[in-house]
């Protein structure tokens, strides 16, 4: 069983209990069983009484830890979500959105890549035959045509991509305000699990 934390009460209640274990010492001692079950269902009180204090402060703090959360500056109330099970949902749902649109983005941003890649590679072999001097002038001439199409192309391509990562950079913007949240509902469950042990 869970030891109970005493942290405000903890004087008072010791002073209280030890005065009734030297009570029930002394009425042990004396021999009457009726006074004895009398101290005894005294420490009962005393204990559950702290028992009752200790589980309401956790549950008033608990009850302003989830108000803290639900009243974040963060994702507020004009967002429609104000319980912190909304909020959770919402991220959730919001890293969905973003992971999607990422790995969307990236998948268009791919090819792009691949055919900058695949045109230089292409270039590099017909340049290399240009320098062993193995080129003959009219394929100089489709060289030099390849590589402004290569130039021309490869700006497209760059581009789009740059756009492509400014999306993927945008997609990825709410993790702050998400990870607050996160943050928050970490923290709150870190002091329940803490004020519970």
């Amino acid at each position: 069983m869970a030891e109970l934390q005493l942290d405000s009460q903890a004087p008072s209640f010791q002073q209280e209990m030890k005065a009734l274990a030297e009570d029930l010492l002394n009425k042990i001692e004396g021999g009457d069983l009726g006074k004895v079950v009398g101290v005894v269902n005294n420490i009962n009180e005393v204990r559950d009484r702290t028992l009752y204090d200790e589980i309401g402060k956790l549950t008033r703090g608990l009850h302003n830890a989830i108000k803290d959360i639900t009243t974040g500056d963060e994702l507020s109330e004009d967002s429609g979500m104000g319980q912190a099970s909304d909020k959770l949902a919402y991220v959730i749902q919001m890293t969905d959105k973003a992971a999607n649109r990422t790995m969307d983005l990236a998948e268009e941003g791919m090819p792009l890549n691949s055919e900058n890649l695949e045109g230089a590679i292409e270039l590099q072999e017909q340049w290399q035959k240009f320098l062993r001097k193995e080129l003959k002038p009219n394929e100089f001439r489709d060289l030099t045509k390849k590589i402004d199409a290569y130039f021309t192309q490869t700006q497209i391509n760059s581009k789009k991509i740059s756009s492509q990562l400014s999306d993927i950079l945008m997609a990825q913007d709410f993790q702050d305000l998400t990870g607050q949240v996160i943050q928050r509902v970490t923290k709150l469950v870190a002091e329940v699990e803490t004020r519970l042990v």
